[in-house]
């Protein structure tokens, strides 16, 4: 199993450098975060900008980053996925049909999530009703509780998410079939994801001490008047190329425990029978 990893996750950082779209696509993937982010950021540096109407307003923007980043997300995988030009563009004429179901299907899981959330806040809030203080006893039996079944529901989420775009499914089948691949293949689904995780965490560090390493050897030798803005946007590439690798490796890994198995073991039960009842002569 690990080197059938490694493979794979050399298959998906090799994929992401394969089309310069997919950083276009990516990008727009991560286009809520982004836009999210660069608003935060202007209020905490009170820039004059949030004054202005269109910060103020900029909450009705978030509908249309939604929009756009399912789209995106649609384009990533069908470009990963490698299909041909007359398909894709089959693909792009269905996506207006497949919208509905990707919105729902998103639309689903975050409302399980907070749902899953709340349920969980019940006994945190009745504490501190009582006590006015937080239990870290309860805090964390709440998120320990939290971690599996936020895995559940990302797999599944993730494998409906590729039936809905890869195929001519409905979203009742997509659903249906994304939580049977993830009931057949529990636990390599859990090791997968925990070796990328791992993986993906340590290119994170090694990235955060050479950009940092990075922007205060150039702010020292050239006098660089916005070391941060630099090091946002050299961020924002690398969480964009994360994202990529991610879903490479996820669409790799779904391929391969969706794509039905040949059954080779009854083809050669059947030829070597056949060739056991021609050892015998006719009666």
């Amino acid at each position: 199993m690990r080197k059938k990893f490694f493979k794979t996750f050399f298959q998906a950082c090799s994929d992401s450098f394969s089309n310069p779209l997919l950083f276009w696509y990516g990008f727009l993937l991560f286009f809520p975060i982004t836009t999210g982010y660069f608003l935060v950021f202007l209020f905490a540096n009170n820039s004059p900008w949030v004054s202005s109407p269109l910060y103020t307003n900029s909450i009705f923007f978030f509908p249309l980053t939604f929009i756009l980043s399912l789209w995106g997300k649609n384009k990533l995988i069908l470009s990963l996925d490698s299909l041909s030009k007359k398909k894709e563009k089959k693909k792009e004429a269905r996506f207006l049909q497949k919208f509905f179901s990707l919105f729902r299907l998103s639309f689903l899981f975050f409302f399980l999530s907070f749902v899953v959330i709340l349920i969980l806040s019940m006994p945190l809030s009745m504490y501190w009703a009582n006590t006015k203080e937080i239990s870290s006893t309860l805090f964390a039996l709440a998120f320990v509780t939290y971690l599996p079944i936020s895995f559940i529901l990302f797999l599944v989420e993730e494998f409906s998410f590729f039936y809905i775009s890869l195929s001519e499914l409905s979203f009742r089948s997509a659903l249906e079939n994304g939580a049977r691949i993830f009931l057949k293949y529990p636990w390599v689904s859990a090791l997968y994801c925990f070796f990328l995780f791992l993986i993906l965490s340590v290119f994170t560090f090694f990235f955060n001490i050479g950009m940092l390493g990075i922007v205060a050897l150039l702010q020292k030798k050239t006098a660089l008047q916005n070391p941060e803005a630099s090091f946002l946007l050299l961020a924002l590439l690398f969480a964009i190329w994360i994202i990529i690798v991610k879903h490479a490796f996820y669409i790799i890994f779904f391929k391969e425990i969706a794509t039905p198995k040949e059954p080779t073991t009854k083809l050669k039960e059947d030829v070597l029978l056949e060739t056991t009842l021609k050892d015998f002569p006719p009666a």
